[in-house]
């Protein structure tokens, strides 16, 4: 997860600025939060070591599981 807003719209753009840099995103609904989710990893190791990346542009960027 890379950010999360109150307004769809917001995580709509946020999502497609992180395609056009060609990552594997999402956006799910969660009450009143729409969440920006970036890869898919079968293993919570590739995932952390892929959020390191994240983290210079996503301070609060953190692995959960869906």
């Amino acid at each position: 997860q890379v950010a999360s807003f109150k307004l769809k719209k917001n995580a709509q753009m946020e999502a497609a600025n992180l395609r056009e840099m060609d990552y594997d995103v999402f956006v799910l609904e969660k009450r009143n939060y729409s969440i920006v989710c970036v890869g898919k990893f079968a293993r919570r190791d590739a995932a952390r070591k892929f959020s390191d990346k994240l983290k210079a542009q996503y301070r609060d960027c953190l692995v959960r599981r869906l």
